[in-house]
């Protein structure tokens, strides 16, 4: 990036150069300076209203009790082009309005409704003039105004000041009022009805004003009209037009150019304006520089404060939010601590509860007696052998008695702890595992003897397998419309006990196939043959009774047997 060139470097000749050396020292460019604010800032100093305010700023600023605070004419400008806050501008607002009113308003930048109501009291005129309509009364807001507007109501209210009569005191406090608080013109040009005239203000800027007088209009008389003549009763305003208002230069710069453009306008001509205004400018050279770069170290000096300012508040917000990255990293400490510790005793109540299921489905025997503690595993089978002997009745009678017995369809779990066990578990929650088994009721299905979870099922399911007897309950792979009942119309229950070694068959006698009666609706009644479920104690009787089937088709009868875990 190439170095930035110093504009002291091409100062001219009309410069000393120990005022180059110094201002070498300053940086090159102000805020003020940027391209970006150049058209704002141009019309902002060539409106004389402005430059009003900025000269009753400079001397007359104690009037209203901001002699404390230091005044910048450059600072001023940055607050009404919105550069920075309006630090200075809220507090001439609250001075003015406490001088003309006597009311003092706190914290008039977010009090600006009393600030607009006090301006409808001091200017009446004013509000007359420029809004016709009560509308456009009731919206008027100061703040929703442009830069020249409010200019105009500055304006008017500094010149409210010059009816008091602290005005006249504190004019009385110049030695000479008239030459310190009079713009007096370095340089005039009168042309017929124009003046033109060059000042250096007490901003040490220069300024251009163009002025154009009425022409007076002398009525003609005779000595014979002298009687007739009429009376003049009022006189035609003589006061002058402002036709133009510029400023011309600011700071030792833009003064040193304009001094150079002079001089090569003049030339040799000693009588032309630019020569004798060149002659007239030459000795404001030092008050220039003075004023130029006094501002502009007052200029670097704010910049270095505004710095600091966002550094400090960059520092404290920068350990404000590693606080709270801080903080919000203990919070998610806390919650992930407290969700270990809920998962650890949620899964401590699962464990207990599935060793007090496994308890009360495998330990009631153990509990019941305990003549099974301290056998063998042979005699555990014999004697599990005999008690299912004994308490199996011949099939005939338990068809006689099954409609005085109601018992349930069971869910059990299938039989475990011997090593040739083998059963295939595939439940709809996701386990599929070959001889699974977590403790909780488990049930088969009838067609492809697979194991689910008993309370993995619906609650249509549930209802079924623990209110209807006979319910026969098939897997969602195995649709129950694709089973063939067998020949005789019913499903016969089978005594499942997994082993290890092979286990004598229980003898069972059957029923006699018999002809199903058709009914009405093209459906046949079949008496169903009792089913035979186990537990680890005992087995046990179910009823048969009687289920409605439709008609059977003619297609070969499975000979598979489901199995109805409890």
């Amino acid at each position: 990036m190439p170095v930035q060139e110093h504009p002291a470097e091409h100062l001219s000749s009309f410069v000393p150069d120990e005022y180059k050396q110094q201002l070498l020292k300053t940086p090159p460019r102000q805020q003020l300076e940027d391209p970006l604010y150049q058209q704002r800032l141009a019309a902002l100093r060539d409106n004389y209203k402005f430059a009003f305010i900025v000269q009753w700023f400079q001397l007359l600023r104690s009037e209203i009790r901001l002699t404390n605070d230091a005044f910048d004419v450059e600072a001023l400008e940055e607050e009404f082009l919105g550069i920075t806050g309006t630090t200075f501008i809220n507090r001439f607002k609250s001075a003015i309005i406490h001088l003309l009113t006597g009311r003092k308003i706190i914290n008039i930048e977010n009090n600006f409704a009393d600030f607009d109501s006090e301006l409808f009291l001091l200017l009446p005129n004013y509000f007359q003039e420029h809004y016709k309509t009560e509308e456009e009364l009731e919206s008027f807001k100061f703040n929703d105004l442009d830069l020249v507007d409010q200019l105009d109501i500055y304006y008017e209210l500094l010149n409210l000041t010059t009816f008091y009569e602290v005005f006249r005191k504190t004019v009385d406090k110049y030695a000479k009022p008239w030459e310190e608080l009079r713009a007096t013109a370095i340089l005039e040009d009168n042309k017929k009805s124009i003046r033109e005239e060059y000042f250096i203000l007490e901003d040490d800027r220069l300024y251009y004003r163009k002025l154009e007088y009425p022409r007076l209009v002398i009525p003609k008389t005779s000595k014979q009209d002298d009687e007739a003549a009429e009376t003049v009763d009022e006189l035609p305003d003589s006061n002058p037009k402002l036709v133009e208002w510029r400023c011309l230069c600011v700071g030792i710069y833009q003064f040193d150019d304009y001094l150079v453009d002079l001089k090569k306008k003049a030339g040799k001509r000693t009588s032309s304006r630019e020569y004798k205004l060149l002659q007239e400018l030459k000795p404001y050279i030092e008050r220039i520089f003075t004023s130029d770069f006094k501002r502009r170290k007052q200029s670097l000096h704010r910049k270095k404060e505004l710095q600091l300012q966002s550094l400090i508040a960059n520092r404290k917000r920068s350990s404000r939010l590693e606080e709270k990255e801080k903080r919000r990293l203990e919070e998610e400490e806390a919650r992930n601590e407290e969700y270990e510790r809920l998962k650890r005793e949620g899964a401590a109540i699962r464990a207990s509860k599935r060793q007090k299921l496994k308890e009360e489905m495998y330990g009631n025997s153990d509990r019941e007696g305990s003549a099974d503690i301290g056998l063998s595993r042979e005699e555990r089978m014999k004697l599990r052998r005999s008690k299912i002997e004994g308490e199996t009745e011949p099939v005939e009678n338990s068809v006689e008695n099954s409609a005085e017995h109601s018992a349930d369809t069971t869910v059990l779990a299938p039989a475990k702890g011997e090593e040739d066990s083998n059963w295939q578990f595939d439940c709809k929650c996701g386990i599929k595992s070959q001889n699974f088994d977590d403790g909780t009721a488990m049930i088969s299905c009838e067609n492809c003897n697979k194991w689910q979870h008993y309370a993995c099922q619906s609650q249509e399911v549930k209802f079924k397998l623990d209110r209807e007897e006979g319910y026969h309950f098939f897997c969602g792979d195995c649709d129950q419309s694709d089973v063939v009942p067998e020949a005789n119309g019913a499903a016969r229950a089978e005594l499942e006990v997994i082993e290890s070694s092979p286990v004598e068959e229980v003898p069972v006698e059957t029923v006699p196939e018999t002809i199903p009666e058709t009914n009405n609706s093209g459906s046949f009644t079949v008496p169903q043959t009792p089913v035979i479920q186990t537990s680890s104690n005992a087995a046990q009787q179910a009823p048969a009774p009687s289920v409605t089937v439709p008609t059977p088709v003619s297609e070969p009868v499975s000979e598979t047997r489901p199995n109805i875990g409890a």
